[in-house]
């Protein structure tokens, strides 16, 4: 007699959702039959199974969990059941069966009966995903070999009755009672349900950036891209992106630490003259060309801006050349021009230049990929969610490039990736291109017009968002870039 070993179901305390992207794999073990033995016999092929009944077979039924990042419900109590339909397409039909409430362990069902299965995902009485289609598979005689049969992911129900939704966001420096604001919007990309249609909704004082010990709010079941959007006096609008999950009489938690929120432009040109070849008898003092006061990420200084050649002949020997943010040796000149010039991309100070040293100098960023923790992109990577771009406005000639590629390899993706920062859609351009298949990779240049029009390369934490469906479910990913100055 062939031992066969009963398989154990994996399981994560991510919660119910996991299984709704999950292979289910079914193995049918046909048990050949017994000598009448002693009755620790009995047990010993199927540990604590004895052999099937005459004339059925045993299934050995394997749930494979997949590890989903995507804001998704939780099961009440953690627990998970299912509801196996056996439907007998043999012809007589005769042999059709319900078994309500399976966790782990053997099924048994009839031997040489063609079967047509439904799975049914439970957590409590509600069901929350299914066999896109039934499975047909007919089982086989006495002493036949193992046959397997998969299905590939169970399709979550949504468009039906009401879910929660909770949040629980960490941002140290948003006081909703002093007049910061939290704003959600909801867009249901299922079409909408049979509950509550909620599109926006203002966090209260009240409530808190952490609503997990209250009630939550009621929302219909569906699929949704839900974005946040914060505001505070003297700082950039941030708003974050994610896609969420809503499933009937189930909760969903949104966690998530905000980046500090970026300050409001307010910068400042300082002209230095370290070597004191100024000469303030002709015009006055240097500092009388420095400003302050600039609110525009990215202006431009027009020409006039620049202070006149007023430097002191008899102390300078070499040419001026321009003016620099780079002190010392090379370094770019400034480029005064109010529709072409250099785009002012914070403070700076800068430095007179009398020689046209112009070493150049090239920092390449390297590619690197998100890890594994997320649904979307699978993949082996070690690498963090969070890169720096670092001193992007020291002045030097340098390429300021970062590449993200998300790997999408065996995934049946239903068309393009989309890329979010600050909830829209990011578009090519003289900063960003993509390529690849789906556009799995993007490129962002830190130093192009189109990243200083965005505000990418403003000092601070941006964060990004790359969303795209599988099998008809939508998944997101979040990485973030640092740019300091």
């Amino acid at each position: 007699m062939k031992v066969i070993k009963e398989s154990k179901m994996k399981r994560k305390k991510a919660g119910i959702f996991a299984a709704a992207a999950a292979a289910l794999v079914i193995t049918a073990l046909v048990i050949s039959c017994m000598e009448p033995i002693d009755p620790s016999g009995l047990l010993g092929g199927f540990g604590n199974y004895p052999p099937p009944s005459a004339g059925k077979t045993y299934l050995n039924l394997n749930i494979n969990e997949a590890v989903a990042r995507t804001v998704y419900p939780v099961a009440p109590g953690g627990t998970i059941t299912y509801d196996l339909i056996f439907t007998d397409t043999s012809g007589g039909g005769t042999n059709s069966v319900t078994k309500p409430g399976w966790t782990t362990g053997l099924v048994e069902v009839e031997e040489l009966t063609s079967y047509s299965l439904t799975v049914n995902a439970k957590s409590g009485s509600v069901v929350f995903a299914t066999t896109a289609a039934p499975i047909t598979f007919t089982t086989g005689a006495t002493g036949s070999l193992a046959q397997t049969v998969t299905v590939n992911n169970l399709q979550q129900i949504v468009n039906g009755g009401d879910g929660t939704f909770k949040w629980a966001f960490t941002a140290a420096d948003i006081n909703l009672a002093g007049g910061d604001t939290a704003t959600l919007a909801f867009d249901n990309t299922s079409g909408g349900g049979t509950g509550t249609a909620v599109t926006s909704h203002v966090i209260t004082a009240a409530e808190t950036l952490n609503n997990t010990a209250s009630t939550g709010i009621a929302i219909e079941s569906g699929y949704y891209n839900v974005t946040l959007t914060l505001t505070k006096s003297g700082h950039n609008n941030r708003v974050i992106s994610e896609v969420l999950h809503i499933f009937e009489g189930h909760t969903s938690t949104w966690t998530y630490t905000i980046p500090a929120m970026i300050p409001e432009a307010n910068y400042s040109v300082t002209f230095n003259d370290p070597d004191t070849y100024w000469d303030a008898t002709i015009t006055g003092a240097l500092s009388t060309y420095n400003k302050t006061g600039i609110t525009t990420h990215g202006e431009r200084l027009a020409a006039s801006d620049a202070p006149p050649l007023n430097w002191d002949t008899a102390l300078i020997t070499e040419t001026f050349t321009g003016w620099s943010t780079y002190q010392g040796s090379g370094g770019n000149l400034w480029v005064f021009n109010a529709a072409t010039g250099t785009r002012l991309l914070s403070s700076i100070n800068l430095y007179p230049k009398f020689q046209s040293t112009k070493a150049e100098l090239t920092i390449s960023l390297t590619a690197y990929s998100l890890p594994g923790e997320i649904e979307l992109p699978i993949d082996s990577s070690t690498n963090a969610t969070t890169v720096s771009i670092d001193n992007i406005y020291n002045g030097l000639p340098v390429t300021y490039t970062r590449t993200i590629i998300i790997d999408t390899t065996g995934l049946n993706m239903d068309g393009n990736l989309t890329w979010k920062y600050n909830g829209a859609a990011l578009a090519a351009g003289t900063a960003i291109a993509f390529s690849g298949t789906n556009n799995t990779t993007m490129q962002i240049n830190f130093k192009e017009d189109q990243a200083a029009t965005l505000g990418i390369n403003q000092e601070g934490m941006h964060v990004f968002t790359v969303s795209g469906g599988v099998d008809g479910t939508t998944w997101a990913a979040m990485f973030s870039i640092t740019v300091n100055p």
